[in-house]
Order: structure tokens, then C-alpha cells, then sequence
């Protein structure tokens, strides 16, 4: 057995070269190490452009050429793939007849090749595939398309989530694309009919150039579900807002604790975006909670038993004489996480594990709720 180390990308284009040319070959991961990052380094208090930076880093990898045909089918990396990345939302019912097996991934990892080239006037990489798209028409090249499961510690169903990973180079394009779709497990919730229906709520994309339109109707169309962007009410956002300030007094998370990975942590304050309807001049009203300011209305919460929104509304009006209360909440920040009514989200590096976890459950219940 001969083993050789590459970059991950020439892995994974070498491993989809052998694989549509029906040989065996193996994946295998080791530990991620950054090489490269582009970090983008925004003012705190501009709450809505930090939902898209990104980050982008080179994994070592190894590559066996013998054993069955198979990539890596699983990873416990969860949290740690889901920080500091932009996704939008998305809500799914229940999907019929998906199955989580290397093989079945390995048939749908086939079928969205076909559909994204055929959609989006790719070719794929390898040349041993035929494409039905003339060569004056492509606009680009399929590098990978690539489902296994992932697991996110201490969630509350004993169900993997999956994970879809598309790389593409666009013509117009200056360098290769990463799209990532990831589905969350529902909470708590094991299928009542095993084999026929599969839930998960929750789909988080993060792509461009269409790709997520044409990935969500492939699901659509295959597993007879519906998939649509989240619409994110006031008073969830505001549940956010609440269940990250009952931990506001808390100790700092352990290292053990933390998610990490090696990126820019922003030094995110409290955020709050209401929209102003019907007023020409003015659309929206953006306040920024200072630290000390939030430790004075924490004392006043815990001595009073007053509601934390309340509390804020009353420090809002205090200073701008605003009754931001009867304004729609359309996006909030604070240090775990941003989230608009959009349906956007980015959970913020350094975090505490189970309170990236929390937003997460909210996220899947209020996905769960829209469905009834």
C-alpha cells in the first residue's frame, strides 16, 4: 500500500478523477492545519455587512489508492464546521426516503453531479465523464460533490446530521468556490417510520452562482419535501436575545469549552436592528448596547425580576425617547451569534459549545413549529 500526502483540493479532484473512472480509492483526513486565511476585519458596530466574511483553509490530507470505492462517509468535527460561516436558512419537512448509508450518499452525490452540469453548464473535472453540455456553452468546472454525515456533541437526537460539500470554478470567477449545505438532525425526534421518512428541519447553506436553488430542488424533487427560506419572527430573535443574556453573568468559557478555530473573533457587542415602516427618510434604527451599560441593566434584571427586552426597551427610550418596542426586530448581534429576519445566520467563533448548541435548538424547534 503506498500512501502519498497532497492539498486537500487535489485530493479531492484526484478522488472524484477515480471514482467516475470506476476505481477504488480512499480519503483520508488528518489533522486540519491553516495555511492560508483572508479575514475580513469589520467595526463592531456594522452588524449586517460581518454576515459575509468568510474563511478558507487548506487541510492536510492522505490518499490511499486500493480499498473499496468510499470517501470519508463521517465527521465529529460539528460546531467547529458551522463558526464563523455565513448560511442562509433554510425549513424542510420530512424527507421521504433518504438514507444516510455510504452507498446511498454515493448514488445522490451522482445524481446532483447531473443535475448542477446540466443546470448550471458545468463539466465536470474528470475527463472521463460525458457531459450533455456543448463545450462553447460551459461556464464553468464541477470539481467535487461530496455527502457524508457529521455529528454535533451532546445534540439531542442520536441522528447524524448530513453534509453536502460542492466545489466549482466559475469562468468568471478568480478563484475555486466552496458551497456547503448542512442538514441538522431534528431534537429528540427519531423517525416514526424508519426507512420511509427522514427529518431534518433545518438545511444551513452557504453557496453562490444558483448552486443552493438548484441543490434544494434536487431534494425537493427526489424526496418529495418542501424546502424554503426561514423567515425569522421579532420574538424569536428577542428569545436569542434572552437566552444569551441569562448566561451574561456567567464565568468565561474553558479552552475545553470553546469552539475555536483559527480566524478573526470580532469583538461583538449587543446589536439591535429595528425596521421603521412607512417613513420615507428613515428605514431602520440600529442600536448598540455599550458592556457597561448591559452589566447595569443585568443588576437591574436580577434585583427587579424584570424581562431583559423590557429592560432594554426602557434604556432605549431613556436616551432616544423611542418606543422601540412597537418596531419589528429585524436583527440582532451579540457575541454568540448574528441572526436577521431574513433568515441569515453566523454563529461567531471562541463561543461556549453549548450555547452554539442552544441557538441551533431554537433554530430546529421554530423550523418545527412552522410546519404545524
Amino acid at each position: 500500500m503506498s500512501v502519498l500526502s497532497i492539498d486537500s483540493q487535489d485530493a479531492y479532484r484526484l478522488c472524484m478523477q477515480r471514482r467516475w473512472a470506476g476505481e477504488s480509492m480512499w480519503i483520508w483526513p488528518i489533522k486540519a492545519r491553516d495555511t492560508k486565511k483572508n479575514l475580513v476585519l469589520l467595526p463592531p458596530y456594522n452588524l449586517m455587512s460581518d454576515f459575509g466574511s468568510s474563511q478558507r483553509s487548506t487541510i492536510s490530507s492522505h490518499v490511499r489508492l486500493s480499498g473499496p470505492r468510499t470517501m470519508s462517509s463521517h465527521t465529529d468535527k460539528g460546531l467547529h464546521e458551522l463558526v464563523n460561516k455565513s448560511f442562509q436558512i433554510y425549513t424542510s419537512t420530512p424527507l421521504r426516503g433518504l438514507l444516510a448509508g455510504r452507498r446511498n450518499l454515493y448514488r445522490y452525490e451522482q445524481s446532483i453531479t447531473t443535475t448542477l452540469c446540466e443546470g448550471l453548464l458545468l463539466k465536470p473535472a474528470s475527463s472521463n465523464v460525458t457531459s450533455s453540455v456543448g463545450d462553447q456553452n460551459i461556464r464553468g468546472v464541477l470539481d467535487l460533490v461530496h455527502m457524508e454525515t457529521f455529528t454535533i456533541p451532546d445534540w439531542p437526537s442520536s441522528k447524524p446530521g448530513i453534509v453536502l460539500i460542492v466545489k466549482t470554478r466559475m469562468h468568471k470567477a478568480d478563484k475555486p468556490i466552496d458551497h456547503q449545505f448542512y442538514m441538522i438532525p431534528s431534537i429528540g425526534q427519531e423517525d416514526d417510520l424508519s426507512g420511509v421518512l427522514a427529518y431534518y428541519p433545518v438545511l444551513l447553506s452557504k453557496s453562490q452562482y444558483n448552486v443552493g436553488n438548484h441543490v434544494t430542488s434536487w431534494f425537493m424533487k427526489h424526496f418529495d419535501c418542501r424546502m424554503e427560506p426561514m423567515q425569522i419572527s421579532s420574538r424569536n430573535l428577542e428569545q436569542i436575545v434572552e437566552r444569551w443574556f441569562d448566561g451574561f453573568g456567567d464565568l468565561p468559557p474553558t479552552e475545553l469549552e470553546r469552539v475555536k478555530v483559527l480566524s478573526y473573533t470580532p469583538k461583538q457587542q449587543l446589536e439591535l436592528v429595528y425596521s421603521v415602516p412607512q417613513i420615507d427618510t428613515l428605514s431602520d434604527i440600529a442600536i448598540t448596547v455599550r458592556n457597561e451599560d448591559l452589566l447595569d441593566i443585568y443588576n437591574m434584571v436580577r434585583d427587579n425580576d424584570k424581562k431583559i427586552m423590557d429592560a432594554l426597551h426602557e434604556h432605549v427610550f431613556n436616551i432616544i425617547r423611542v418606543k422601540v418596542a412597537s418596531l419589528p426586530l429585524t436583527r440582532i448581534g451579540n457575541p454568540l451569534v448574528l441572526m436577521s429576519h431574513e433568515g441569515k445566520i453566523k454563529l461567531i467563533n471562541n463561543s461556549r459549545a453549548k450555547d452554539l448548541r442552544m441557538v441551533l435548538e431554537c433554530v430546529c424547534e421554530w423550523a418545527s413549529m412552522s410546519l404545524l
